[in-house]
């Protein structure tokens, strides 16, 4: 979902820190080129590294219980992910086993 007027990501730290560790993962894990993170899995890792990197920067001494990531661009709580990252299953329902049925 687009904001009107559009929202810049770069001021979002969350999203800055995700971009920043695609860059850091792809140069220490495949040299300049980072080829071995193409695959859908691998890929999906590295979308993982990077959120919890963002979940990382951001955290305070409040008691947060779920992390979204680009609330602030989206100007939605729920952000860019379907779910939140969460402990709780009634929040975000998905395993492993859930990556077959996600388009």
């Amino acid at each position: 979902t687009l904001t009107t007027p559009n929202r810049d990501g770069a001021l979002e730290n969350d999203i800055v820190a995700h971009e920043y560790t695609h860059g850091i993962s792809n140069r220490l894990t495949g040299g300049g080129t980072g080829r071995c993170l193409q695959t859908t899995e691998a890929g999906g890792m590295g979308e993982g590294w990077s959120d919890a990197f963002a979940d990382w920067i951001g955290q305070t001494s409040a008691n947060v219980t779920d992390f979204t990531l680009g609330s602030y661009v989206t100007n939605d709580t729920a952000g860019i992910r379907s779910h939140p990252y969460s402990t709780s299953k009634a929040a975000n329902p998905l395993t492993y086993g859930s990556l077959g049925k996600l388009g």
